[in-house]
């Protein structure tokens, strides 16, 4: 599946009127799939939450604070008990870490992860235990 097709089968799980928080890469097309009519506000990677922006306190308090009803991050691999590797996102110039990645997860009362299904050697992403680093 390619990202745009895995973007619109996870934006089918978004409930009206949810707060849900999307990570980079993938996930952070979700967003932009979800009509404003919904009435979902999403809090970005990019400190935003719907279109207010917030400074990283904020952003950590609703996130921490069990306000997110579900999480879309972007992962590298999910294996059979649902444990997610982290995602490195080529395209940002920022420091790399699973921080963001651990808020979005454990922060969450549902978590979807969005990832190409085959790695660039054609090897399964979606595997019975992870290969890359959780």
């Amino acid at each position: 599946m390619d990202a745009q097709s895995v973007a619109r089968r996870a934006s089918a799980e978004i409930v009206p009127g949810s707060v849900v928080a999307v990570g980079g890469g993938w996930s952070a097309a979700v967003a932009d799939l979800v009509p404003a009519e919904k009435g979902v506000w999403f809090l970005r990677a990019g400190g935003t939450l719907s279109d207010l922006p917030i400074n990283a306190v904020d952003a950590g308090a609703v996130l921490r604070g069990g306000n997110v009803d579900l999480s879309i991050l972007t992962a590298a691999q999910v294996d059979s008990n649902g444990s997610i590797a982290g995602y490195h996102a080529a395209d940002y110039p920022g420091p790399q870490g699973h921080a963001g990645l651990i808020d979005l997860a454990a922060g969450a009362r549902r978590v979807v992860a969005v990832l190409p299904h085959t790695a660039d050697d054609g090897s399964p992403n979606i595997v019975d235990t992870l290969a890359l680093a959780a």
